[in-house]
């Protein structure tokens, strides 16, 4: 059940965008190494902490602390960045709250964070922005190499190929990567549109009782073999991204 509600969180992530005005060798501080991704069980912890970006906002940033559990409602939170104190706001139908801040990109954060009176400090890395050399045109039945620049290692990072929403690949990346090929027919030629997406991930646990992850996705879809229109990453897709993979990976 609790599972449920992890996912129910970034689903909720959508919300907190409008109601506040609307994300082998790491170089983080997080001490993950696992490019097969994180081995943590949602089951295990009390309380989920997200930063993530808002949509194309490049430097805002909202931050979510959800129960795993909903019948456990936070009657408080209290959140320092950095020393700076951060407003929380209760969404009281999803059981959530949310606030915003300005972070850079791979720089790491103080957090001192306070629910109903219990403090969890920690310091989180942010993940660092994916800038992809992405193609002119994509056609699925040829190689095709893809390069970026990312400021700084992703505790975990994968690429992932889509065909109109009917088939889908995902490959799990070195988290030092900066290239990857896609391999000739990989997924069939005959969809109207490809969908390419990398995506990192910065997580840990704090005290047994939270997990905490900051994400990045990079997108781009291609209609017809054609480029696409689209030069940002909506919060949209980016909400997208993290309900259909978080589930995958840490289990």
């Amino acid at each position: 059940m609790k599972k449920i509600f992890f996912i129910l969180m970034i689903v909720s992530m959508a919300f907190s965008l409008a109601t506040l005005g609307c994300s082998k060798n790491s170089s983080s501080n997080n001490d993950n190494n696992n490019t097969a991704g994180p081995n943590f069980n949602p089951d295990d912890y009390d309380y989920y902490f997200a930063v993530f970006r808002n949509g194309g906002l490049r430097d805002s940033y909202a931050v979510s602390v959800m129960p795993s559990d909903s019948t456990n409602v936070i009657e408080s939170v209290t959140l320092s960045v950095n020393g700076t104190n951060v407003e929380m706001a209760a969404v009281g139908y999803i059981n959530a709250w949310y606030g915003t801040y300005e972070f850079n990109q791979g720089d790491n954060y103080e957090f001192n964070l306070n629910i109903d009176g219990i403090a969890y400090n920690y310091n989180l890395q942010i993940a660092s922005q994916y800038n992809v050399n992405w193609p002119e045109n994509y056609n699925p039945a040829e190689a095709t190499e893809l390069t970026w620049i990312q400021q700084t290692d992703c505790d975990y990072q994968d690429f992932n190929l889509d065909g109109d929403g009917s088939e889908d690949k995902t490959q799990v990346l070195e988290t030092s990567a900066r290239s990857f090929t896609i391999p000739a027919n990989w997924i069939g030629t005959t969809y109207n549109i490809y969908t390419l997406e990398f995506w990192g991930i910065n997580y840990k646990e704090v005290n047994g009782k939270m997990l905490v992850t900051s994400d990045e996705l990079s997108s781009r879809d291609y209609y017809n073999f054609g480029k696409s229109q689209k030069e940002e990453i909506s919060y949209q897709q980016h909400l997208e991204k993290l309900l259909e993979n978080l589930p995958r990976i840490i289990k």
